[in-house]
């Protein structure tokens, strides 16, 4: 899986990783974690750091929103974040790369991190 809290598994696998001393950081889009507080709860503070990924605010102060809840989101565990290099367009939506000039699915993504489109 591309996004570990997917799997059904993962708290359990935390629990017993936490218990045996290793110091637990997950990278995520943190999507699931936006919309099940059970799991937040249950991870905040045996995943010592989230590295969230920062995809897909549109402005600068969005990103700094976002960036606000999520540091309200934990009360033990850290959280950190992946963010847009300069200069690169600041959302992608439905498979589709948003742009100043003009919306296409002939988008290619050309590095992982920092994440680089291409149209």
């Amino acid at each position: 899986l591309s996004e570990p809290l997917l799997d059904e598994r993962y708290v359990s696998i935390a629990l017993h990783a936490h218990a045996q001393g290793f110091l637990i950081e997950e990278n995520t889009n943190g999507d699931v974690l936006v919309h099940n507080s059970r799991l937040r709860q249950q991870l905040d503070g045996i995943v010592g750091v989230f590295n969230v990924g920062l995809y897909d605010c549109r402005t600068d102060g969005e990103e700094t929103a976002v960036m606000n809840w999520w540091r309200g989101a934990f009360a033990k565990s850290r959280v950190t974040f992946s963010r847009m290099a300069l200069g690169t367009p600041r959302i992608r939506q439905k498979s589709y790369c948003m742009t100043d000039r003009a919306r296409t699915n002939e988008c290619s993504a050309t590095r992982v991190f920092p994440l680089t489109i291409s149209c």
